[in-house]
């Protein structure tokens, strides 16, 4: 998380505790401004990074769009951009996760709500 959010960075949070957990957590972080932190990189490189890092994941852009951008003119190889033909799979839900349906067989979104919290809980402590 990059610092303090305003009302909108915080609007897709849909439950109350997520939002008072949030706002509690940005009490102890201060937000990274990157072209002041790091004024020897790229400027353009700088923007990226703090889109990148965006805590609203609806306002960052898609890996795709970034790869277009004219920094990265230099690494390009276009013969390697295609679209990749499959679906990229989680082994730990493979046998658990239907993927034509996108849900669990096994986990509720409450379960994966869980992991995800005790998760978080286990770097806190």
């Amino acid at each position: 998380m990059l610092g303090q959010q305003d009302k909108k960075d915080l609007s897709f949070l849909t439950y109350d505790k997520q939002i008072e957990y949030t706002k509690k957590l940005q009490q102890t972080v201060e937000k990274i401004e990157f072209d002041k932190e790091y004024p020897e990189i790229n400027k353009i490189f700088c923007n990226l990074l703090g889109n990148w890092m965006n805590f609203n994941p609806y306002f960052r852009h898609s890996a795709s769009h970034y790869l277009k951008l004219p920094i990265f003119d230099e690494f390009r190889e276009p013969e390697m951009e295609k679209i990749a033909p499959f679906q990229i799979k989680i082994p730990m839900d493979d046998q658990n996760f239907d993927y034509n349906k996108l849900e669990s067989q096994v986990f509720s979104e409450d379960d994966y709500k869980q992991m995800v919290a005790d998760e978080i809980k286990s770097f806190i402590n």
